[in-house]
This record gives structure tokens, sequence and C-alpha cells, in this order.
């Protein structure tokens, strides 16, 4: 930690004697850190003081909807569906950065005293640069943009995202996200070609996933080779905004990198498999990174063109980017015995362990927080764009959760119908296609006959919105579950984040199936907000030369949990009756089947 890291691709070096800003202890104690989150809908950012609290009126200090705010983009839900082609355009997050700057500087926002920035993106999403792209925007942004008198000559009327799209900067323009289910032949390819799909897991964290970035970069070098042969560097969503910051090729850190099936889990550092790089395309390794690098390592300084245009400091410090689970992580300040819900676009399930214990359900994260610490992780695709399907345009929240928690046709357990929701593919269990409408069973009926109701049916058909709404609840804690003690964990408690922590009736559900209590945090953003703590680590760790322990940095703040549900033990037994019933079903293989 003696000098910032020379990323081996790039050749440049972004060191502090370089520049007229360098930031000083004195200047870390009176700063601002700032944490960005490129989620699959919009960018938001956090701000922290010096001490570690939000700074600002609101926990989330400014947000861009990519749908509503950059509609020249055309996507629904911040993506183009192609049947199971889901992509998101890449010069989309450079413009939503540049416009969320924007409105921060209209704001007034303070940018001359931020001293670190960090970013948090949805995982496993991929950036494809061209030679020609990346030396646009070395040149761009780092040429003076001001003319005599300090006036700004071409950053009022040029941006970066403007410059990028004049170079064609990106040989596959539109980027395979999180929600790509396309690429089931590749997975299969890569596993059978590594050894099978244990071996990948042990390897790797996991199982190949139709989502992760290596069958996405097998598919793209097998159906467009060109574009393949003309991509420079291949990045993480989270390290494209860490590149555009520092104006040069950042490096993907081990946390977001290990969700990419491209690097030995358990390697420290943390290499990229030659295995597996052989078994995804020619030539890869010269595509990417030398190696990740530590979540709380430096990549540089605020380059010249955000300096000038914003007010950056000359000496801002841009840290590691890493994905949204792993800042979540920092942004909950995990402890021993916590489990986390993430319920946003996909729901995700995760905590943390010193032993990396890969097996074919799930996936084992490399921990953003420090050296050889693991992050297990069970990911869901259908989250709140499902539950916002079942609940429809003509009822809001409101009506929801009050059709939930009131209608009598839906105590807990459903009067005795169980459903499950497909109507996106599916990670785990692994369902390659979707279905129009739940499935639905009678889990009294389950252990004899785990076939779903026929949708013809007086039963089906007599279904109530309300039950429906319940359904879609309770799928989900009955899975994740299961799918947890698949895993070996066992919580003593649970913190919620995301958009669905909101949901009194949610968390209920949840103390309820898991008879645990449920925590949640005043910042429900806690993916941008982990991004600012870890700024702010990463400042703290270049300033002693040496890696600090992230809790020691955050100890001093008061805990912000809060219980919003307790377990009601008269609801345990027709739970478990649920949790066995679903374990049979999902055991028979009746969901993996075509609709």
């Amino acid at each position: 930690m003696d000098g910032i890291p020379v990323d081996g691709r790039s050749g440049v070096r972004h060191d502090a004697r370089h520049d007229s800003g360098n930031v000083g202890k004195d200047d870390a104690d009176a700063g601002l850190y700032l944490g960005l989150d490129v989620s699959t809908q919009s960018i938001k950012a956090v701000v922290l003081d010096a001490q570690g609290k939000v700074y600002g009126a609101s926990s989330t200090y400014s947000t861009v909807s990519f749908d509503s705010e950059l509609s020249m983009y055309g996507t629904q839900g911040g993506v183009h569906r192609d049947g199971t082609r889901v992509t998101s355009p890449s010069v989309m997050f450079v413009h939503g950065i540049e416009l969320l700057f924007d409105k921060m500087r209209a704001n007034g926002f303070p940018f001359d005293r931020v001293r670190a920035v960090s970013a948090s993106g949805q995982q496993h999403g991929s950036v494809f640069w061209t030679r020609r792209g990346i030396e646009a925007m070395r040149q761009f942004c780092g040429h003076s943009h001001s003319g005599e008198n300090g006036a700004s000559v071409n950053s009022a009327s040029t941006c970066l995202y403007q410059e990028l799209q004049r170079a064609r900067a990106f040989a596959v323009e539109a980027s395979p996200v999180w929600m790509d289910a396309s690429t089931s032949a590749h997975c299969d390819a890569i596993e059978k070609l590594a050894g099978g799909a244990d071996f990948v897991a042990q390897l790797t964290g996991s199982r190949a996933y139709e989502r992760y970035t290596a069958p996405q970069i097998m598919k793209i070098a097998i159906e467009r080779p060109l574009d393949y042969r003309n991509t420079d560097r291949i990045m993480l969503i989270s390290t494209l905004i860490a590149s555009i910051l520092i104006g040069d090729y950042a490096s993907d850190d081990v946390a977001d990198g290990s969700g990419m099936l491209l690097a030995e889990i358990q390697s420290e550092p943390m290499e990229w498999s030659d295995t597996m790089l052989r078994c995804v395309a020619p030539d890869l390794r010269t595509k990417l990174c030398e190696r990740p690098v530590h979540s709380y390592d430096i990549q540089g300084r605020v380059n010249r063109y955000f300096v000038e245009k914003y007010g950056f400091p000359a000496g801002a410090l841009v840290s590691a980017s890493s994905g949204d689970n792993p800042n979540s992580v920092a942004g909950l300040r995990l402890a021993a015995g916590d489990l986390v819900m993430s319920l946003g676009t996909s729901d995700t399930v995760f905590g943390l362990s010193h032993e990396a214990t890969p097996t074919l359900v799930g996936h084992v994260y490399r921990s953003p927080l420090a050296p050889k610490q693991f992050l297990p992780l069970i990911c869901y695709s259908n989250g709140s764009l499902t539950r916002e399907s079942v609940k429809g345009t003509a009822c809001s929240w409101s009506e929801f959760e009050a059709l939930v928690e009131n209608d009598a046709s839906s105590p807990p357990g459903n009067n005795g119908i169980l459903g499950v929701f497909f109507l996106v593919s599916e990670i785990v269990p692994r369902v390659t296609h979707s279905y129009d409408d739940a499935l639905f069973f009678d889990y009294a009926e389950a252990s004899t006959s785990p076939e779903p109701l026929d949708p013809a049916s007086d039963r089906v058909r007599s279904i109530t919105h309300a039950q429906r709404c319940r359904a879609v609840l309770e799928y989900r804690a009955i899975a994740a579950a299961q799918h947890m003690a698949h895993l070996g964990v066992t919580p003593k408690r649970i913190l919620l984040t995301g958009g669905g922590a909101r949901s009194q009736v949610f968390a209920q559900i949840l103390a309820d199936v898991l008879q645990v209590e449920i925590f949640t945090q005043p910042e429900h953003n806690s993916a941008a907000l982990g991004a600012a703590l870890r700024a702010r680590h990463a400042l703290l760790c270049h300033q002693a030369g040496t890696y600090i322990a992230f809790g020691e940095t955050v100890n001093h703040l008061a805990p912000t949990e809060t219980c919003v549900a307790k377990p009601r033990r008269e609801y345990a037994d027709v739970y478990n009756v649920m949790k066995q019933a679903y374990e049979r079903i999902e055991g028979s293989g009746v969901l993996g089947r075509p609709g």
C-alpha cells in the first residue's frame, strides 16, 4: 500500500506526486465521501461526512432514473429485452453518472470537499472497450477543459459520454446484464470443458450460471468474433465507473471479480484461472486486468475533466469499485450471525464466512472487507418486478399490503395454497424458461403429489387476488429458508435492505417463516452507502500504508438497526409444513419442466 497500484495492462501509474491537490489526513478529517450505486434501473449517490455519518437532508443525496431521465436509450426497467437476451447500453451508465453530477452541482453540492469516491454496480454485467475508446477517454480526461481566466472550453458543450459515443468506445454497445438468460448452452459447454459443474464450483465459487460474465464472453466470442477481436479490455459495470472517474482502465476488484466465473476463489492474491480462461475464449487473459485487486485498493485520482467541470479536488481518490451485494455487506456493517435479504429487482440472501464451501446451489464470492474472507450468496431473479406484476397496475402498494394482512382469504399459510413464481427465468432453482402465471400447489398434498394444480381447475380459478399477493411474498420467504438451510446457514437475525425492506407485511412474513427477528436500517440503499463507507476505508488504509480492519473504521458509528418484526410462534407449524412441501416440490424436478 506504499503507492497507488499500477494496472498491468494500461501502463499508466496514477501517482500522488503528479497531483497538486493531494489529500492529507487533516483534509480527510474535514472531507466528504461519495458512494455511487449503478443499479439495474437507476444511479444513486450517498454522501458521508468525515465521521461516516450521512451528509445532506436525505439518506440518498441524488438519483437518476434510466427510464424517465435517460429516455433516449429506450430502456424499460433499465434494460432492453429480446427474448432471454437482456442488455443495457454501456454508454448509458456513463451518461447517467454525468447527469447525476449535474443534478448534484445544481443543488449546490460541495464537490471540492470530496476526498474519496467509490462505486457499486450491478453484478456480472460486462463492458467491452475498444482501443480507440480508451485512447479517446485518456485524451479527453487528461486535457484541460479551461480557457483563459478559468473559463470552461469544452466541458459545458461536450461531455465524456458524447466523446465515447463519437469514438465508438465499446465493441459491444449493449452490455449483457445479470438478467440475461440466453447463455444456457454456453454454461453447459464451460462446465463440460472445465471438468464438470462440481469442479467449476470448487474452483471459482459457483457453477456456471447464465448471468455470469464468463458465458457472456463465450457467447460474444462465438457469435460476434469480429467484435470480440476488436475488444481491448473486458471489465465489469462497476469497474466501468471507476475507469471513467480516473480516465483510464481500472481493475476489477476481488469481490465483484469472483462473480465472473474466471478467478480461483481460494487464491490469495486472487488470480485468474488458466483453466477457466482457456475454456471461455481465445486470448482472454490479454483482455482482462492483470489480476483482481482488493476492494480497499486505490485505483487512481479523479481525472482532470471531472475536476474542472464539477470542482472535485485534484487529489480526490478513487477506490476500487465493487458489486452491489458486496457493497451492501459494507453498508449494513454485518456481524457474525447476521444474514442479509436484499429485496430489489433481484432478491439476494448473503452473509460472511471465513471459509469457502461452494456447492451447486448458490454462490461463494470474496468479501470486499478483508483478505481471505468470503461471501456466501443466493440470488433470485424473480424479485420486485415479479411482485409488482402480481400486484397489478390497478392496485397500490398500500392496498396490496392491506389485502395480504386483512383479507379473510389470505391468512398466514394462505389457506393451503403455495404459489411458485417464475415470471422470468430463475437462478435458484435453475429454471431457464418462464411462466405467464404462477404455479399453484396444494401444499397439504405435495408430499405425495408434487404436481401443480390444473390452471383450469375450480381450485385455481377460485384463488383470490389477496391470495396471489400473499403467495408471492410467502414463496420468497419459503424458498430462501430452504436454500439457506442447504448452505448450512442458520441466521440469528435478518437485515432487510432494498426497496422491499419498506414493507412491514413482507417483514412479518419473513419473521414468521424463518422464526427470527427482522431488522432494517434507515438507509435502504445499502449498496451506495457501502460504497461511501468503502471509499472512506480505502483512504484510511492508503494513509496508513497498510490494511486496517473495516470494523475499526465503522465501530464508532451508532447502531442504526430497528427491529421491525418479531416471529409469531403460533405460525411456525403451518410454515414448517409449507417448507417441507416446497422441498418436495423443488426436489421432484417439476419446476424445471417447460410450461
